[in-house]
């Protein structure tokens, strides 16, 4: 127990940072965007840890530094064409490990996921799958050795404890999902699941996720939960490689018409190279029309 406690010490700078990447809900699940029409939000974030869990999923209460961060992202879901829509989603941040009274501050720009989704509805259902990609903006990454820092140099001090922006895979990912209006009840759920390929080394995973929202003040205020994550399936990848679950819950907020106010809140109960942790966002978004749709009626 003792050498995994130092473990957890050794390379905790490293394991925070992956809790950067884990990944949002789109906003409209399985519900595609129609042509011209779009979701837009602003958002930003603040993710605190407090704790660590290892590759073999033990979790270090008090490890040597506490690591924390802020971000503001931009994310857009457009419709294209008939059934098919286009995304981005893209952080820009500043992360932050403090260890003993030394701070180490990193700034700049994340991972820049890129996604089409193509589906269609039926009665109060949809059903939508989902190709993405997600591509570093930043230069350093993670090791291949747990035993290293964030630029597995192995070096000590600033290196060791400066924290990286994202462990600097390239992935590729496939999502089906599922979900339902509940009408006459005022509330909805949706669920997903797929691959994850990652490159560079990295174990692929299985993604999946299932949340369910109701509205608690008609055309007002709508409550929302969620549960997600990904298990990693390689057995032994030459790169360490994160497993976790998170769960959330959030509210949405409409204030005028197609403005909405979209506050989260969201826990990492369980993971393996992963922070625990919590994390909060506040965010702005927009959803109607931004061009006409040329191939209304027909």
């Amino acid at each position: 127990m003792a050498r995994r406690s130092t473990i957890c010490t050794v390379f905790g700078a490293a394991l925070a940072l992956f809790a950067l990447g884990l990944p949002q809900p789109a906003a409209a699940g399985p519900w595609v965007q129609e042509p011209g029409e779009a979701y837009l939000k602003l958002s930003g974030g603040y993710f605190a840890a407090n704790g660590v869990y290892d590759l073999e999923g033990n979790l270090d209460e008090d490890p040597r530094y506490e690591y924390s961060h802020w971000d503001v992202r931009l994310y857009s879901d457009i419709g294209i064409v008939p059934h098919l829509s286009f995304g981005f989603s893209v952080p820009f941040r500043q992360a932050r490990n403090q260890v003993d009274r030394t701070e180490y501050i990193k700034t700049g720009p994340g991972n820049l996921d890129l996604f089409v989704k193509s589906g269609a509805s039926f009665g109060k259902c949809a059903a939508a799958g989902r190709a993405g990609v997600k591509v570093p903006l930043y230069s350093e990454g993670v090791g291949s050795n747990p035993n290293d820092g964030p630029v597995s140099s192995g070096s000590t001090g600033r290196e060791r404890y400066m924290p990286v922006l994202g462990d600097g895979s390239v992935d590729l990912s496939l999502l089906a999902s599922f979900g339902c209006s509940l009408h006459p009840f005022p509330g909805w759920f949706d669920v997903a699941v797929g691959p994850q390929f990652r490159l560079d080394g990295f174990g692929d995973g299985l993604e999946y996720a299932g949340s369910f929202g109701a509205y608690v003040w008609p055309e007002r205020l709508a409550l929302k939960a969620r549960v997600g994550g990904i298990q990693n399936l390689a057995s032994s990848p030459s790169m360490p490689t994160k497993s976790y679950v998170q769960v959330s819950g959030g509210a949405i907020i409409d204030i005028v018409d197609r403005v909405a106010l979209e506050a989260t809140a969201a826990w990492i109960p369980w993971g393996e190279f992963v922070t625990r942790g919590w994390s909060a966002s506040l965010g702005v978004s927009y959803s109607g029309p931004l061009w006409s749709n040329p191939f209304e009626g027909e």
